[in-house]
């Protein structure tokens, strides 16, 4: 089973997000989920599958190859349709040396919380968190404040909206659009230009979300629910 459809997309999908190599403690964060809107047989809405850092760019395709290319299964043994899989990527770099500082104290919050607890239970749910320390790292470097762009989510197959959404945006201020298993991605670098046409052109459009920070975006050249997630030059 692979979920990328073209490594070459990959590959500039790559190029665009991310065109000079990371720096001293810098790094890429992505991540495989399964989902039940793709596959019904699903228990939860969502199932994450892998989360992984990248310290490189060519780190971060060669973590990438080895998730799309393996298989995955359900608490009852049963395998997961590609067409249940999507991979998402944090577009931006994020800083391992912050998020390592913030996951220490979140741990010894939790560790304190071990040692004043009252009860077994509330003993319990603080060890439960100290056991899930990568999940407390993920979540530090995905909420890093570092979102250059706005993201614009059209939520819906209409590529004459999407013209028109773009056609508003100067193309030294569109750093990636992408088509999407359910509709289009624009990433828009933030500037006083794009902030006053976001506000007065896209607020209230109902097929249109625009996201100023802690968003993913499918990872072009991979499968999204089975749709070969794809780059749309202008």
């Amino acid at each position: 089973m692979s979920l990328i459809h073209s490594l070459k997309e990959v590959e500039e999908f790559t190029d665009r997000l991310f065109p000079e190599d990371l720096g001293r403690g810098e790094v890429i964060i992505f991540q495989l989920i399964a989902r039940r809107k793709y596959w019904d047989a699903l228990k939860r809405p969502q199932l994450s599958l892998a989360k992984k850092i990248a310290h490189s760019r060519r780190n971060f395709l060669i973590k990438l190859l080895s998730v799309a290319e393996s298989s995955y299964y359900t608490e009852e043994l049963k395998r997961i349709p590609k067409e249940a899989l999507a991979l998402y990527i944090v577009p931006f770099k994020r800083n391992l040396i912050t998020a390592v500082k913030s996951t220490v104290n979140d741990l010894v919050d939790s560790l304190s919380e071990l040692i004043d607890a009252k009860n077994l239970s509330l003993k319990e749910e603080a060890f439960g968190r100290i056991h899930k320390a990568n999940q407390f790292l993920f979540s530090n470097l995905s909420k890093q404040s570092s979102y250059p762009c706005f993201l614009v989510d059209i939520d819906k197959k209409d590529y004459s909206l999407f013209k028109e959404v773009i056609s508003l945006f100067s193309e030294e201020f569109i750093v990636l659009s992408l088509e999407t298993r359910g509709g289009y991605h624009i990433l828009i670098k933030k500037d006083e230009t794009t902030y006053r046409t976001i506000n007065s052109k896209l607020k209230g459009l109902k097929e249109v979300e625009v996201k100023n920070k802690d968003y993913s975006i499918p990872i072009a050249g991979t499968l999204q629910g089975g749709f070969p997630v794809r780059i749309i030059n202008r």
